[in-house]
Protein backbone atom coordinates (compact mmCIF):
# COMPACT_ATOMS: atom_id res chain seq x y z
CA UNK A 1 0.00 0.00 0.00
CA UNK A 2 1.35 3.47 -0.80
CA UNK A 3 2.22 5.58 2.21
CA UNK A 4 1.19 9.19 2.57
CA UNK A 5 2.28 12.02 4.73
CA UNK A 6 5.81 12.81 3.56
CA UNK A 7 5.49 15.96 1.52
CA UNK A 8 3.97 15.57 -1.92
CA UNK A 9 5.47 12.16 -2.63
CA UNK A 10 3.52 8.93 -3.02
CA UNK A 11 5.60 6.11 -1.55
CA UNK A 12 5.30 2.83 -3.42
CA UNK A 13 6.61 -0.67 -3.02
CA UNK A 14 8.19 -2.08 -6.15
CA UNK A 15 7.99 -5.80 -6.84
CA UNK A 16 11.28 -7.67 -6.72
CA UNK A 17 12.16 -10.89 -8.49
CA UNK A 18 13.95 -12.58 -5.60
CA UNK A 19 14.01 -16.01 -7.28
CA UNK A 20 15.82 -14.62 -10.29
CA UNK A 21 18.17 -12.74 -7.99
CA UNK A 22 19.03 -15.94 -6.08
CA UNK A 23 19.65 -17.87 -9.31
CA UNK A 24 22.02 -15.15 -10.41
CA UNK A 25 23.93 -15.13 -7.10
CA UNK A 26 24.56 -18.89 -7.29
CA UNK A 27 26.79 -18.46 -10.34
CA UNK A 28 27.69 -14.76 -10.27
CA UNK A 29 31.48 -15.29 -10.36
CA UNK A 30 31.48 -17.27 -13.60
CA UNK A 31 28.88 -14.97 -15.13
CA UNK A 32 30.96 -11.91 -14.32
CA UNK A 33 34.18 -13.44 -15.66
CA UNK A 34 32.53 -14.53 -18.91
CA UNK A 35 30.84 -11.17 -19.45
CA UNK A 36 34.02 -9.23 -18.64
CA UNK A 37 36.09 -11.39 -20.98
CA UNK A 38 33.61 -11.10 -23.87
CA UNK A 39 33.34 -7.33 -23.34
CA UNK A 40 37.11 -6.85 -23.34
CA UNK A 41 37.69 -9.15 -26.33
CA UNK A 42 35.00 -7.43 -28.41
CA UNK A 43 36.69 -4.01 -28.11
CA UNK A 44 40.05 -2.84 -29.51
CA UNK A 45 43.07 -2.79 -27.25
CA UNK A 46 43.57 0.54 -25.40
CA UNK A 47 47.18 0.78 -26.63
CA UNK A 48 49.62 -0.91 -29.02
CA UNK A 49 53.18 -1.99 -28.19
CA UNK A 50 55.93 0.46 -29.16
CA UNK A 51 59.18 -0.48 -30.88
CA UNK A 52 61.31 1.00 -28.12
CA UNK A 53 61.31 0.61 -24.40
CA UNK A 54 60.28 -2.23 -22.13
CA UNK A 55 57.61 -4.54 -23.57
CA UNK A 56 54.24 -3.55 -22.05
CA UNK A 57 51.84 -5.85 -20.29
CA UNK A 58 49.06 -7.35 -22.46
CA UNK A 59 46.47 -4.54 -22.67
CA UNK A 60 43.33 -6.69 -22.68
CA UNK A 61 44.58 -8.76 -19.76
CA UNK A 62 45.27 -5.53 -17.89
CA UNK A 63 41.71 -4.30 -18.46
CA UNK A 64 40.35 -7.63 -17.23
CA UNK A 65 42.49 -7.39 -14.10
CA UNK A 66 41.30 -3.85 -13.41
CA UNK A 67 37.66 -4.93 -13.72
CA UNK A 68 38.24 -7.80 -11.30
CA UNK A 69 40.11 -5.50 -8.94
CA UNK A 70 37.17 -3.10 -8.92
CA UNK A 71 34.58 -5.84 -8.50
CA UNK A 72 36.35 -7.95 -5.87
CA UNK A 73 38.15 -5.15 -4.03
CA UNK A 74 41.40 -7.14 -4.09
CA UNK A 75 44.96 -6.35 -5.14
CA UNK A 76 46.49 -7.56 -8.41
CA UNK A 77 48.52 -10.41 -6.92
CA UNK A 78 45.55 -11.83 -5.00
CA UNK A 79 43.45 -11.75 -8.18
CA UNK A 80 46.17 -13.57 -10.13
CA UNK A 81 46.52 -16.25 -7.44
CA UNK A 82 42.76 -16.68 -7.23
CA UNK A 83 42.58 -17.05 -11.01
CA UNK A 84 45.36 -19.67 -10.96
CA UNK A 85 43.41 -21.68 -8.42
CA UNK A 86 40.01 -21.48 -10.13
CA UNK A 87 40.37 -21.39 -13.90
CA UNK A 88 42.82 -21.49 -16.79
CA UNK A 89 40.50 -19.86 -19.32
CA UNK A 90 41.13 -16.23 -18.36
CA UNK A 91 44.29 -14.16 -18.82
CA UNK A 92 46.55 -14.24 -15.75
CA UNK A 93 49.64 -12.08 -16.36
CA UNK A 94 52.12 -11.26 -13.63
CA UNK A 95 50.89 -8.65 -11.19
CA UNK A 96 51.53 -5.29 -12.88
CA UNK A 97 52.71 -2.11 -11.18
CA UNK A 98 50.22 0.42 -9.86
CA UNK A 99 50.07 2.46 -13.09
CA UNK A 100 46.63 2.71 -14.66
CA UNK A 101 45.39 2.26 -18.19
CA UNK A 102 42.42 3.81 -20.03
CA UNK A 103 39.44 1.52 -19.40
CA UNK A 104 36.92 0.45 -22.00
CA UNK A 105 34.01 2.79 -21.37
CA UNK A 106 31.60 1.24 -23.88
CA UNK A 107 28.57 -0.42 -22.39
CA UNK A 108 27.68 -4.01 -23.14
CA UNK A 109 25.99 -4.61 -26.49
CA UNK A 110 23.31 -6.63 -24.70
CA UNK A 111 21.94 -3.49 -23.06
CA UNK A 112 19.13 -2.25 -25.29
CA UNK A 113 17.61 1.14 -24.55
CA UNK A 114 14.21 0.43 -22.96
CA UNK A 115 10.94 2.21 -23.60
CA UNK A 116 9.87 2.68 -19.99
CA UNK A 117 11.82 5.84 -19.38
CA UNK A 118 15.13 7.35 -18.32
CA UNK A 119 16.43 9.34 -15.38
CA UNK A 120 19.39 11.71 -15.04
CA UNK A 121 21.17 12.44 -11.79
CA UNK A 122 24.61 13.09 -10.26
CA UNK A 123 26.54 12.32 -7.09
CA UNK A 124 29.95 13.08 -5.60
CA UNK A 125 32.91 10.82 -4.84
CA UNK A 126 35.45 11.95 -2.26
CA UNK A 127 39.19 11.95 -2.96
CA UNK A 128 42.40 12.26 -0.98
CA UNK A 129 43.19 15.65 -2.47
CA UNK A 130 42.66 18.97 -0.74
CA UNK A 131 41.54 22.03 -2.67
CA UNK A 132 41.55 25.70 -1.73
CA UNK A 133 38.13 27.28 -1.23
CA UNK A 134 38.08 31.05 -1.51
CA UNK A 135 34.95 31.48 0.58
CA UNK A 136 36.44 29.92 3.71
CA UNK A 137 39.79 29.84 5.39
CA UNK A 138 42.04 26.86 4.78
CA UNK A 139 41.30 23.92 2.50
CA UNK A 140 38.57 21.38 1.99
CA UNK A 141 38.74 17.85 0.67
CA UNK A 142 38.08 17.73 -3.06
CA UNK A 143 35.69 15.43 -4.88
CA UNK A 144 34.63 14.37 -8.37
CA UNK A 145 31.07 14.34 -9.64
CA UNK A 146 29.59 11.37 -11.50
CA UNK A 147 26.70 12.16 -13.88
CA UNK A 148 24.68 9.19 -15.11
CA UNK A 149 21.74 8.49 -17.40
CA UNK A 150 19.85 5.50 -16.01
CA UNK A 151 17.32 3.15 -17.53
CA UNK A 152 14.25 2.90 -15.31
CA UNK A 153 13.46 -0.59 -16.63
CA UNK A 154 16.57 -2.44 -15.44
CA UNK A 155 18.58 0.32 -13.68
CA UNK A 156 21.46 0.02 -16.14
CA UNK A 157 23.75 3.00 -16.72
CA UNK A 158 23.28 3.97 -20.37
CA UNK A 159 25.85 6.76 -20.31
CA UNK A 160 27.97 8.58 -17.74
CA UNK A 161 30.26 11.57 -17.47
CA UNK A 162 32.81 12.59 -14.84
CA UNK A 163 33.49 16.23 -13.98
CA UNK A 164 35.00 18.23 -11.18
CA UNK A 165 32.82 18.60 -8.12
CA UNK A 166 31.83 22.23 -8.71
CA UNK A 167 30.53 21.66 -12.26
CA UNK A 168 26.84 22.39 -12.87
CA UNK A 169 24.53 19.53 -13.82
CA UNK A 170 22.44 21.22 -16.50
CA UNK A 171 25.05 21.47 -19.33
CA UNK A 172 26.03 17.79 -18.90
CA UNK A 173 22.64 16.48 -20.06
CA UNK A 174 23.55 17.14 -23.69
CA UNK A 175 26.59 14.88 -23.38
CA UNK A 176 24.59 12.16 -21.64
CA UNK A 177 21.89 12.14 -24.34
CA UNK A 178 24.23 12.21 -27.33
CA UNK A 179 24.74 8.40 -27.82
CA UNK A 180 21.17 7.49 -26.82
CA UNK A 181 18.91 6.67 -29.81
CA UNK A 182 15.41 8.02 -30.20
CA UNK A 183 12.73 6.33 -28.15
CA UNK A 184 9.61 6.92 -26.13
CA UNK A 185 8.73 7.50 -22.50
CA UNK A 186 9.67 10.10 -19.91
CA UNK A 187 13.06 11.47 -18.96
CA UNK A 188 12.95 12.48 -15.30
CA UNK A 189 15.45 14.84 -13.70
CA UNK A 190 15.66 17.07 -10.65
CA UNK A 191 15.50 20.90 -10.83
CA UNK A 192 19.27 21.11 -11.39
CA UNK A 193 18.61 20.14 -15.04
CA UNK A 194 15.77 22.63 -15.52
CA UNK A 195 16.20 24.67 -18.72
CA UNK A 196 14.42 25.22 -22.00
CA UNK A 197 17.47 23.95 -23.86
CA UNK A 198 17.35 20.63 -22.04
CA UNK A 199 13.63 20.28 -22.71
CA UNK A 200 14.31 20.72 -26.43
CA UNK A 201 17.13 18.15 -26.32
CA UNK A 202 14.89 15.61 -24.61
CA UNK A 203 12.07 16.20 -27.09
CA UNK A 204 14.45 15.67 -30.04
CA UNK A 205 15.13 12.19 -28.66
CA UNK A 206 11.39 11.45 -28.80
CA UNK A 207 10.93 11.59 -25.03
CA UNK A 208 8.87 13.72 -22.68
CA UNK A 209 10.77 16.00 -20.28
CA UNK A 210 9.64 15.63 -16.66
CA UNK A 211 11.75 18.10 -14.67
CA UNK A 212 10.36 19.51 -11.45
CA UNK A 213 9.96 23.31 -11.75
CA UNK A 214 11.37 25.81 -9.28
CA UNK A 215 9.37 28.42 -7.40
CA UNK A 216 10.27 31.23 -9.81
CA UNK A 217 9.72 29.18 -13.00
CA UNK A 218 7.47 30.82 -15.60
CA UNK A 219 5.45 29.18 -18.35
CA UNK A 220 6.83 31.41 -21.11
CA UNK A 221 8.31 29.12 -23.69
CA UNK A 222 10.70 31.47 -25.56
CA UNK A 223 10.70 29.11 -28.53
CA UNK A 224 10.51 25.87 -26.51
CA UNK A 225 7.17 24.11 -26.91
CA UNK A 226 8.24 21.10 -24.77
CA UNK A 227 8.86 23.57 -21.94
CA UNK A 228 5.33 24.95 -22.31
CA UNK A 229 3.79 21.47 -22.39
CA UNK A 230 5.70 20.37 -19.30
CA UNK A 231 4.70 23.47 -17.29
CA UNK A 232 1.10 23.11 -18.43
CA UNK A 233 0.98 19.58 -17.04
CA UNK A 234 2.52 20.83 -13.79
CA UNK A 235 -0.07 23.57 -13.38
CA UNK A 236 -3.14 21.59 -14.45
CA UNK A 237 -2.48 18.15 -12.93
CA UNK A 238 0.26 18.35 -10.32
CA UNK A 239 -0.51 14.92 -8.85
CA UNK A 240 0.04 13.17 -12.19
CA UNK A 241 3.20 15.18 -12.81
CA UNK A 242 4.67 14.20 -9.41
CA UNK A 243 3.76 10.56 -9.90
CA UNK A 244 5.75 10.50 -13.13
CA UNK A 245 8.55 12.64 -11.71
CA UNK A 246 9.15 10.46 -8.66
CA UNK A 247 10.15 7.56 -10.90
CA UNK A 248 13.48 9.41 -10.78
CA UNK A 249 13.99 8.09 -7.26
CA UNK A 250 14.92 4.72 -8.79
CA UNK A 251 18.13 6.34 -10.02
CA UNK A 252 19.12 6.88 -6.40
CA UNK A 253 19.24 3.10 -5.94
CA UNK A 254 21.92 2.99 -8.65
CA UNK A 255 24.14 5.30 -6.62
CA UNK A 256 23.35 3.29 -3.51
CA UNK A 257 24.51 0.07 -5.22
CA UNK A 258 27.63 1.73 -6.64
CA UNK A 259 28.74 3.13 -3.30
CA UNK A 260 27.81 0.12 -1.18
CA UNK A 261 29.39 -2.45 -3.50
CA UNK A 262 32.39 -0.53 -4.83
CA UNK A 263 32.95 2.13 -2.18
CA UNK A 264 32.10 5.82 -1.96
CA UNK A 265 35.71 6.99 -1.96
CA UNK A 266 38.38 7.09 -4.68
CA UNK A 267 41.70 5.62 -3.57
CA UNK A 268 43.79 6.89 -6.50
CA UNK A 269 45.90 10.00 -5.96
CA UNK A 270 46.15 11.54 -9.42
CA UNK A 271 43.14 13.05 -11.18
CA UNK A 272 43.55 10.88 -14.28
CA UNK A 273 43.72 7.71 -12.20
CA UNK A 274 40.67 8.80 -10.17
CA UNK A 275 38.62 9.22 -13.32
CA UNK A 276 39.69 5.81 -14.58
CA UNK A 277 38.80 4.27 -11.24
CA UNK A 278 35.32 5.78 -11.45
CA UNK A 279 34.93 4.53 -15.04
CA UNK A 280 35.76 1.02 -13.84
CA UNK A 281 33.15 1.20 -11.07
CA UNK A 282 30.36 2.04 -13.54
CA UNK A 283 31.51 -0.57 -16.06
CA UNK A 284 31.68 -3.27 -13.40
CA UNK A 285 28.18 -2.32 -12.22
CA UNK A 286 26.82 -2.59 -15.77
CA UNK A 287 28.32 -6.07 -16.18
CA UNK A 288 26.45 -7.27 -13.09
CA UNK A 289 23.20 -5.68 -14.29
CA UNK A 290 23.56 -7.35 -17.71
CA UNK A 291 24.16 -10.74 -16.11
CA UNK A 292 21.26 -10.36 -13.71
CA UNK A 293 18.92 -9.32 -16.54
CA UNK A 294 19.98 -12.26 -18.71
CA UNK A 295 19.46 -14.78 -15.90
CA UNK A 296 15.99 -13.45 -15.17
CA UNK A 297 15.01 -13.57 -18.85
CA UNK A 298 16.33 -17.10 -19.36
CA UNK A 299 14.61 -18.53 -16.29
CA UNK A 300 11.39 -16.58 -16.67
Amino acid sequence: MPRKGRGDRDWQRYERDWRGYERYRRDEVNLYLNKAKSLVESNPAPWTPQKRGQPPYPPKAMVTLLLLKTWLGMDYRSIRLRGDAQSHNHPKPHAPPTRSIPPQTQRSADEAVPKRGLAADSTGYGTNRYETWLTVKGKRRGYLKLHILTSLANLAILNHNITKGTRNDSPILKTLLKPVPKGSGDLCADPAYLSRRNCNLIAKKGRTPIIKPKRNTTIRKYGSQPWRDMLTLWLEDQATFLKRYHQRSKAESVYSALKRCYGNHLASRKRTAQRRELHLKTLSYNIEIANLTNVREQNG
